[in-house]
C-alpha cells in the first residue's frame, strides 16, 4: 500500500507540474502569437507596399526611357535635320504627325538653333514663338539630351496641342483629412517631357526637338503602372491596389474611385502626407486614409529638373484584404493553440498513469541509435504502463527516423538527377548559343573586312564593337560549357606522348590571330619545336589557349606577349608572359577563383566570366599538375604551369580520370 501511495504522489506532482507547464506555455504563446502577428503582418504589408513603389517608378522610369528614346530617334533623322537646313516643313509635319501618334506622344514640336519654334506637330499653326527659356530646350541647344517632369502653364499647354490645356483642367474636389485651402480648379498640366539637339553631320547644333506625355487624366499609364505592380487581383469587389500621379496635393491621374465609383480626380491628399512629403520631400509609408477607404500607403516626392517638388507618386493595398488576413490568423493560432493544450493535457493525464518500465532496455536501444545503427529492437513491454507508452513513441520515433532516412536516400537520389539534367540543359543551351554566336562573329568579322572604308566613323566603331562583344560572349559561353562538363564529370584524360608546340601552341596561336594582329601584339614563340611530352593534348590545349587568350586579352597595344618551356627532371614546365598593369599582390591568391574577375589595372573588376583561370587550374590539377602566377604590377604578368611526370605514365594511354 505504501508503495501504491508513493507512486500514486508522484504522478499527481508530475501532473500538476507539467499541466502547470502547458497552461503558462499556452498562455504566453498565445499572447505572443497575438504580438506577432499583428507586427508581422503589418510589418510585411509596409515592405510589400515600399517594394510596390519601387516597381511603379521602374514602370515609370520605363517610360520616361521610352520617351526620351523615341525623341532621341526623331532628332536623328535625316528628314528633321534637311528641314531645318531649309527643307519643306509642310511635309516635315505630316511626317512629325504620324511619328507623334506611334510614338503615343502627346506633343512633339522642333526649334530652330534660337530656340524660336518652328513646327509643332499637333498644332501647326502655333509656330514662331520662342522657347529657349525652357530648362529642357536650353539643354538641348547646349547639345545635351534631357529628360524628366515639369509643369506646364496652360497657355504653353494650349499652344503645344489644341487639347492638352482642356485635359489638364480639373475642379478640385473637397476631401476628408486634407488640408483646407481656397483653390477651386487646376489649370497647370504636368508633363513627362524629353528634349534632344539636332546636328549635322559635323556636330553643329541647328536647333531642338523636344516632346512628351501629358500626365494627367493619363489613366493608361496608371491603370499599367497598377497592373504590372498588382496585377488584377480584386478584394470582396474592390481593387487591391491602387496607383496615383499627383500634381502637388491633387490627383490628377488615379484609379482610385470614390463613392459613385468613379476615379477620384481632383481629390487632395491627407495633410499628414502633405506635410512630410511635399513639404519636407520625405517618403511617406504607413496606414492612410485615401479618399474612402483606409490603405496601406507609400508616397514619394515628384521633382522636376530644377529639383524643386511639384507632386507625388503614390502606391497603395487594400487594407481590409490584411486585416482580415489579420484576424483570421489570430482565429487559427488561437484555436490550434487551445486544441494544442487539450491534446496535451489528455496526454499528460493518459501518461502519467502509466510510469514503469524497463528503462536500461530503452537506454540500449538510445546508445544504439546513436552510434548510427537504425536497427535497434526494443524488447516488448508486458505492463501497460507509462513506460509502455515510452517505449511505443520511441518505437514511433524510430520508425519516422527511418522513413527520414529513406526519404533523404530517395530525395538525394532526385537531387542527383535534377543537377545531371541541369548540366545536361547546361551544356546544350550553352553548345547552340556557341555555335550561333561564332556564326554571328564570322558574319560581322566579314562585313568589316567587306564593308571597310564604305561606313561612317560611328558606324565602323559600333560594328567594332559588336565584334568584341560577340567575341566575349564566344568566351563566355566557352567557360561555361566547360565548366559544364567539369561539373558533370564529362571531362576524361587521354594521355599519349603529343608534340607540344605542334599540337597544343600552334593551334592556339592560330586561333588568337585575329586577336592578336588587331592590337599590333608581338607573340614571341621560343618553345623548343622538338618538345614533346606525355599528356591529354585536347585538355592540355584548353589549359593554353585560356591563359595565352588572358595574355593577348590583357596586352597593351603593340605590346609583347612571350611563350617559353622546358623540360624538368621531375615533368615539364610551360611560361606566359606578357606586358600589362599587372596584378597587385593583394589579389594574385584569388584569380583562380570561381566567378572572380579582376581587370589589368586591380582596381574594377574585368570583363568575361570569371570561370577562365578556375576551369584553367581545375584542368592542370586533373593533368597532375600546378599552376602559379607571378607580376610586377604596371610592368609584367607571368603563369607558369608544371606538369609533373607520373609514375607508369603512359602505361595506359586509353585510361580514364575523371
Amino acid at each position: 500500500m505504501k508503495e501504491r501511495f508513493q507512486v500514486h504522489g508522484f504522478q499527481r506532482k508530475l501532473y500538476i507540474l507539467i499541466v502547470g507547464v502547458v497552461l503558462v506555455f499556452g498562455l504566453v504563446a498565445t499572447l505572443m502569437g497575438t504580438f506577432f502577428i499583428q507586427s508581422t503582418t503589418l510589418k510585411e504589408a509596409q515592405i510589400h507596399v515600399r517594394n510596390n513603389l519601387r516597381s511603379a517608378w521602374a514602370v515609370l522610369g520605363a517610360e520616361q526611357a521610352r520617351v526620351q528614346q523615341s525623341i532621341a530617334w526623331i532628332g536623328s533623322k535625316e528628314t528633321v535635320i534637311q528641314a531645318l537646313r531649309g527643307g519643306d516643313l509642310g511635309r516635315l509635319h505630316l511626317r512629325l504627325l504620324r511619328i507623334k501618334n506611334d510614338s503615343a506622344l502627346d506633343f512633339l514640336t522642333v526649334t530652330d538653333r534660337q530656340g524660336t519654334v518652328l513646327l509643332r506637330a499637333t498644332t501647326a499653326s502655333t509656330a514662331g514663338d520662342n522657347v529657349a527659356a525652357d530648362v529642357f530646350v536650353r539643354q538641348a541647344l547646349q547639345g545635351e539630351a534631357s529628360q524628366g517632369f515639369q509643369l506646364l502653364p496652360p497657355e504653353r499647354l494650349d499652344l503645344e496641342g489644341e487639347h492638352l490645356g482642356k485635359k489638364a483642367f480639373l475642379h478640385l474636389v473637397q476631401t476628408p483629412m486634407a488640408k483646407p485651402s481656397r483653390q477651386q480648379v487646376e489649370t497647370q498640366g504636368t508633363v513627362l517631357l524629353a528634349a534632344c539637339p539636332i546636328a549635322d553631320e559635323n556636330g553643329v547644333i541647328l536647333g531642338a526637338i523636344y516632346g512628351g506625355v501629358l500626365l494627367n487624366r493619363n489613366y493608361e499609364l496608371v491603370d499599367k503602372i497598377r497592373s504590372i505592380v498588382f496585377g488584377d487581383e480584386l478584394y470582396r469587389g474592390k481593387r487591391v491596389g491602387t496607383v496615383t500621379l499627383f500634381q502637388w496635393d491633387v490627383r490628377i491621374s488615379t484609379n482610385v474611385t470614390d463613392e459613385r465609383n468613379l476615379r477620384a480626380i481632383g481629390t487632395r491628399v491627407s495633410a499628414d502626407v502633405y506635410d512630410r512629403t511635399l513639404e519636407n520631400g520625405l517618403a511617406w509609408e504607413g496606414r492612410a486614409f485615401v479618399v474612402r477607404d483606409w490603405y496601406i500607403s507609400a508616397y514619394d516626392p515628384l521633382v522636376d529638373m530644377k529639383g524643386e517638388i511639384i507632386g507625388m507618386l503614390y502606391v497603395g493595398a487594400l487594407e481590409q484584404k490584411y486585416s482580415d488576413m489579420k484576424r483570421n490568423l489570430f482565429l487559427f493560432f488561437n484555436a490550434f493553440t487551445l486544441l494544442w493544450i487539450l491534446v496535451v493535457l489528455a496526454l499528460v493525464t493518459h501518461i502519467s498513469s502509466k510510469f514503469i518500465t524497463p528503462i536500461h532496455n530503452l537506454a540500449a536501444a538510445a546508445r544504439g541509435i546513436s552510434e548510427g545503427s537504425l536497427d535497434a529492437e526494443i524488447p516488448p513491454v508486458r505492463s501497460r504502463d507509462e513506460v509502455w507508452e515510452l517505449a511505443e513513441a520511441f518505437r514511433n520515433m524510430l520508425a519516422v527516423v527511418r522513413e527520414r532516412e529513406e526519404a533523404l536516400v530517395r530525395a538525394n537520389q532526385s537531387l542527383t538527377a535534377t543537377n545531371k539534367n541541369y548540366m545536361e540543359m547546361l551544356s546544350f543551351v550553352s553548345h547552340e548559343l556557341k555555335n550561333r554566336i561564332a556564326g554571328s562573329s564570322i558574319a560581322v568579322h566579314t562585313l568589316q573586312r567587306n564593308a571597310s572604308g564604305c561606313l561612317e566613323a560611328d558606324d565602323a566603331r559600333l560594328l567594332g564593337q559588336l565584334s568584341a562583344t560577340l567575341e566575349d560572349l564566344g568566351e563566355m559561353l566557352r567557360n561555361y560549357l566547360d565548366l559544364a562538363r567539369l561539373e558533370s564529370h564529362e571531362f576524361a584524360i587521354r594521355r599519349r606522348e603529343a608534340a607540344f608546340v605542334a599540337e597544343v601552341v600552334l593551334p592556339t596561336l592560330d586561333r588568337l590571330a585575329s586577336l592578336s594582329d588587331s592590337k599590333s601584339i608581338l607573340v614571341k614563340n621560343q618553345n623548343e619545336p622538338s618538345a614533346r611530352l606525355t599528356t591529354d593534348p585536347q585538355l592540355l590545349g584548353i589549359v593554353y589557349y585560356n591563359l595565352v587568350h588572358n595574355a593577348v586579352k590583357y596586352c597593351p597595344e603593340g605590346g609583347v606577349v612571350r611563350l617559353a618551356s622546358r623540360e624538368r627532371p621531375d615533368g615539364f614546365q610551360f611560361e606566359i608572359w606578357n606586358e600589362g598593369e599587372g596584378i597587385p599582390e593583394a589579389l594574385r591568391g584569388r584569380v583562380f577563383d570561381k566567378f572572380f574577375k579582376v581587370a589589368g589595372d586591380g582596381r574594377r573588376e574585368g570583363t568575361g566570366s570569371g570561370l577562365g583561370l578556375f576551369i584553367t587550374q581545375t584542368l592542370i590539377h586533373m593533368l597532375g599538375g600546378e599552376i602559379t602566377v607571378e607580376s610586377e604590377t604596371g610592368k609584367w604578368t607571368c603563369f607558369s604551369v608544371i606538369l609533373r611526370r607520373e609514375d607508369g605514365e603512359g602505361a595506359d594511354p586509353g585510361g580514364q580520370r575523371g
